[in-house]
């Protein structure tokens, strides 16, 4: 049974970190990387435009992705997250789901495969799905729409549903995490995180 669900983006804390800890969100760690988490640098909002829910043949899920007023944004010397290409989007997932549970990515209605399931330094304790070399620029950033379908288990899908695909630490408490990176310039990177509510168990 198909439902739509249009759900809304909790709150991120206003909470400056050091690159490498802790997520600041739900404490996961995730995305274990140096790059900048702070939300106090980020520009980037993403909603989860509508999500489509078949643990037996399938789900989709689809994210709009905009930005907040510069003067919503503390730089501290740096540029702020969403003033260079928006390149990568990555999940925290579930080490049982697989690269082939998700299929029919699209960016702006545009198939992409540029994505992949990696244990983060080779750690199985650390795994993501990122979907990769998007390149839209800051000026196409609001008008973008990111899609992905799930692989039922009809079909021989692992994880069929946005609940099953988040990892049991956040799935414990009834989010899914995700990031959104820009592009790398002079050794600086920005990957503020966000959390959206999960309906199902």
């Amino acid at each position: 049974m198909g439902r739509q669900s249009a759900l809304l983006l909790l709150g991120w804390l206003a909470l400056m970190v050091r690159p490498g800890l802790s997520s600041y969100l739900t404490g996961s760690g995730f995305p274990w990387e140096g790059c900048k988490l702070s939300a106090s640098v980020n520009r980037w909002t993403v909603t989860l435009a509508s999500y489509s829910e078949d643990v037996v043949r399938g789900s989709r899920a689809c994210f709009n992705f905009g930005y907040k007023p510069l003067s919503q944004c503390t730089p501290s010397g740096l540029r702020c997250c969403g003033e260079n290409h928006l390149n990568k989007f990555k999940l925290y997932i579930d080490p049982v789901c697989n690269r082939a549970d998700m299929f029919n990515i699209t960016v702006n209605g545009n198939p992409t495969s540029a994505a992949f399931k990696e244990f983060m330094g080779g750690d199985l304790s650390k795994p993501t799905l990122k979907i990769t070399n998007m390149f839209i620029p800051f000026e196409q950033i609001n008008t973008t729409q990111l899609c992905f379908s799930l692989k039922g288990t009809a079909n021989n899908g692992t994880c069929s549903t946005l609940a099953s695909l988040a990892n049991p630490f956040t799935r414990e408490q009834g989010v899914l995490e995700i990031g959104m990176y820009d592009k790398k310039v002079d050794n600086y990177e920005c990957c503020p995180m966000f959390i959206f509510p999960l309906s199902v168990a």
